[in-house]
């Protein structure tokens, strides 16, 4: 089979495009740390399309535009499966991009219960970790078999109980 290079449906500069069409004010220096430390941890992943795999994050990122999404959510959406499929730590996210942003970044990869308590016990919403979390879906949905989705429904409601 050949290996042909396989395009990405989204560039950096096509998200940062969105961005300035948006007419909203972002912190575009968060954003773009955000998306060289994504970039580069993820480096050579790639999907089972082919794609290389910062092409999820930046769509994700792009649906989170789309929603009129703020500065740290768009950074943590860059950086959302950064902590668990890289070498790089929530701790080292925290560091480099302060606590809402390892928040959003951290809850979309814990579980429900978990969740709903670090975001009470820091008087905050959960509003971000949902949307970051809906990007996602949003992003990978057409992927899905039945049962795959079944699955990310059931997980959604856990979500969505465990916040009430």
């Amino acid at each position: 089979m050949e290996n042909s290079e396989v395009k990405m449906p989204i560039t950096y500069a096509d998200l940062k495009q969105d961005l300035l069409d948006s007419g909203r004010a972002y912190d575009f220096d968060m954003i773009d740390r955000a998306y060289a430390l994504a970039a580069k941890a993820h480096g050579d992943q790639r999907r089972r399309s082919g794609e290389p795999y910062i092409c999820h994050p930046l769509s994700v990122a792009q649906i989170l535009v789309e929603l009129g999404m703020d500065s740290e959510s768009i950074a943590a959406a860059l950086m959302h499966d950064v902590a668990e499929d890289t070498s790089v730590g929530i701790t080292e996210i925290r560091q480099k991009f302060g606590d809402e942003v390892a928040l959003l970044v951290d809850g979309k990869q814990a579980d429900a219960d978990k969740i709903a308590e670090a975001i009470r016990a820091a008087g905050t919403n959960l509003v971000g970790v949902k949307v970051i979390t809906l990007g996602g879906f949003l992003f990978i949905g057409g992927t899905l078999d039945d049962s795959q989705k079944a699955e990310l429904l059931g997980w959604v409601d856990e979500m969505v109980a465990a916040c009430k």
